[in-house]
């Protein structure tokens, strides 16, 4: 385990489960290549041998992350007791299982927000983020956002309604009317999120109390983000299209709209290069970008 950086008020903060180095070596090593000095710190769970070590010459913090893989039945159970528990106190103990009982992407949030807790104002700005299939190309704090919550939207043009995905994430967790809705809206991302301030806590609070109410049985974390964001119930928060988005979630783009410039680095659509590059491995034709490092 590494140490957090005394000067930091920068965190770049992600989870990684049963992940070794091959999956974790370009996002660290290319966030590092951009002059980053931040805390990087991982929530990590049964990381591959040799792992441990590698994360500690990167300066990164591994912190544990307590989600456990359960069985329906059991989840079935806590989503009982969420459901018929309605004092108060209950319901606070309640969400402090949470991160445990919750699929993996949903109780992240939990941890983190567990986390950032006890480090009162120790960060200006956290950038909450996938790992695996993230590469950076300049570092994402240079950027002004101009926001204290900042997302960033997946292929100009493609509603929710035209995802199956995300079209049953909206249904599940709250109806066909607020997907009716919805449906011509961008695809919010939740792979890679800015934040800064106060919009920190409050996206983790946020997206906690409305998963804890919704109580999802699936990986409903994106639809709980694109509800949030649409009905406008996380305060100041901006979104940014591919047009001028520092922050690129390319996975649904045709490769040909991609737009590229003379070193090769991925730009958004002012031709300006993009910070991060999120789901850059569903275009075989974008390995040099892992393979560079």
């Amino acid at each position: 385990m590494s140490e957090m950086r005394k000067r930091s008020k920068q965190a770049v903060i992600a989870m990684a489960t049963r992940y070794g180095v091959a999956e974790l070596k370009s996002f660290i090593i290319s966030l590092r290549n951009t002059g980053f000095e931040g805390d990087i710190i991982l929530f990590v769970r049964d990381l591959k041998p040799g792992t441990d070590e590698f994360l500690a010459n990167n300066g990164v913090l591994t912190l544990p992350f307590p989600h456990k893989y359960f069985s329906n039945w059991r989840r079935n159970y806590f989503q009982f007791f969420t459901k018929y528990f309605t004092h108060r106190d209950s319901k606070e103990k309640l969400w402090y299982l949470a991160d445990i009982w919750m699929v993996a992407l949903a109780g992240r949030f939990f941890t983190y927000r567990k986390a950032l807790e006890n480090w009162t104002d120790r960060y200006d700005e956290v950038l909450f983020t996938d790992v695996r299939d993230v590469i950076f190309q300049a570092n994402p704090f240079n950027y002004h956002y101009g926001t204290s919550i900042a997302l960033f939207a997946e292929a100009t043009g493609r509603g929710i309604g035209q995802c199956r995905a995300n079209s049953r994430w909206i249904r599940d967790g709250y109806g066909d009317k607020p997907l009716e809705e919805m449906k011509d809206k961008d695809i919010l991302c939740a792979g890679v999120m800015y934040t800064r301030g106060d919009g920190i806590m409050r996206l983790m609070k946020a997206m906690t109390e409305e998963l804890l109410r919704i109580n999802p049985r699936d990986n409903l974390d994106q639809g709980v983000l694109n509800y949030l964001a649409y009905k406008q119930k996380l305060g100041e928060c901006k979104i940014f299209s591919q047009v001028d988005a520092p922050i690129m979630h390319i996975g649904c783009n045709n490769f040909s709209t991609l737009k590229f410039d003379e070193k090769n680095r991925v730009l958004n659509g002012k031709g300006e290069v993009a910070a991060v590059v999120h789901q850059y491995d569903r275009h075989p034709q974008l390995s040099y970008l892992a393979e560079n490092f």
